[in-house]
């Protein structure tokens, strides 16, 4: 049970799903108790204004694709509710979870304050830069002595320069999808004296968009399993989630979130479009005539080539030769060197079944 419910369009007192009020309400009049919670009823929330938090509290969407707040000037200020410009207030805790936030404001989150933990978690947020700033104040300056903990993961963010930490935080900024809407920009601007958490996330390609040290993040690779193949053959195309040693699934490292992968060839594919499952997708390649194809992977806004070569099986006579080799086709200028490959090769589709040995 939460301790106040809330819709776009509710009249109630706001004691009950049945009876929800607004969100402009609750933050109007103070209706959040100190370590309350707030039930944000599926719909579509704008806000107009700056709402100040100056308490513990937290606010779950009832999905995140149900809940949308969408923000042009609006947005949060962490601090002291009877004066804003006040640097040296304490809050305990604030958390937001699954919803979807679009907003243009610069510091959709701005945090003067001092806290223990400001946790946003399961969101998918289109932000302009600086989505959240702690340690820096409605003047536009940073908080020296502002101290607390960032906690942002399993979240999917499009923006640039959406994280700025500053004054004693630390932040734990893990399991990300981070898509940079200003190609080459930093998506983390940290000038914190605290320490920074920051591995385990998509950076928006395979080369991490942060001048953070971190040890380990998450990319995305294609292969084939093959490098060539006849005409009477096929090729399964594995696009996957790995961690940047390229081997180890980053199913589990991902937020909750569907990844769309396109695909593109010369050749005949299984399928064009899909989505990742379990941080993994596969297809099939044909190709019904010889030729040397590219497999075009798109994944966000980067883009994965595999090569592949497609070939005409060779029909005729197998010949047998101790200079052969059995990859070889097994004509006579190109003989194979083994008894058991050229019966193969003879006996394959459209094969001659007949071998001659040199």
């Amino acid at each position: 049970t939460y301790d106040l419910y809330v819709s776009p369009d509710g009249d109630g007192d706001g004691s009950s799903y049945e009876t929800p009020t607004t969100l402009d309400n609750i933050f109007m009049n103070m209706l959040v108790p100190e370590n309350g919670s707030v039930f944000l009823c599926n719909g579509e929330y704008e806000i107009t204004i700056p709402w100040i938090i100056g308490q513990s509290m937290s606010l779950v969407g009832e999905s995140c694709d149900g809940v949308k707040i969408t923000a042009d000037n609006g947005g949060f200020l962490i601090g002291d509710p009877m004066d804003p410009t006040n640097n040296y207030y304490s809050v305990g805790y604030v958390s937001f979870s699954k919803m979807t936030i679009e907003t243009q404001a610069s510091d959709f989150f701005l945090v003067p304050a001092s806290m223990d933990e400001l946790n946003i978690t399961d969101c998918v947020i289109t932000a302009s830069n600086h989505f959240v700033s702690v340690a820096h104040n409605v003047e536009g300056g940073v908080v020296e002595d502002s101290t607390g903990t960032l906690n942002f993961k399993k979240n999917v963010l499009v923006g640039s320069e959406a994280i700025a930490i500053a004054g004693q935080w630390n932040a734990n900024i893990n399991n990300n999808i981070f898509i940079d809407s200003n190609s080459g920009s930093s998506m983390v601007n940290a000038e914190t004296a605290g320490d920074i958490d920051a591995d385990y996330n998509y950076w928006g390609s395979n080369t991490p968009a942060t001048d953070l040290e971190i040890t380990n993040y998450i990319k995305f690779n294609a292969n084939s399993n093959v490098s060539e193949i006849y005409t009477d053959e096929s090729a399964k195309i594995t696009v996957g989630a790995t961690l940047d040693d390229d081997t180890t699934s980053a199913a589990s490292y991902l937020p909750n979130y569907p990844i769309e992968v396109t695909l593109s060839a010369a050749g005949t594919l299984s399928q064009t479009d899909l989505e990742l499952s379990n941080g993994i997708a596969q297809v099939t390649y044909t190709s019904d005539i010889a030729r040397k194809d590219n497999i075009e992977i798109t994944v966000f806004d980067q883009t994965l080539t595999v090569p592949i070569t497609v070939k005409e099986r060779y029909t005729g006579v197998i010949y047998v030769a101790t200079t052969g080799s059995d990859d070889n086709e097994g004509s006579e200028s190109a003989p194979v060197a083994s008894i058991a490959k050229a019966i193969e090769l003879a006996l394959a589709n459209g094969g001659s079944g007949e071998i001659i040995i040199n």
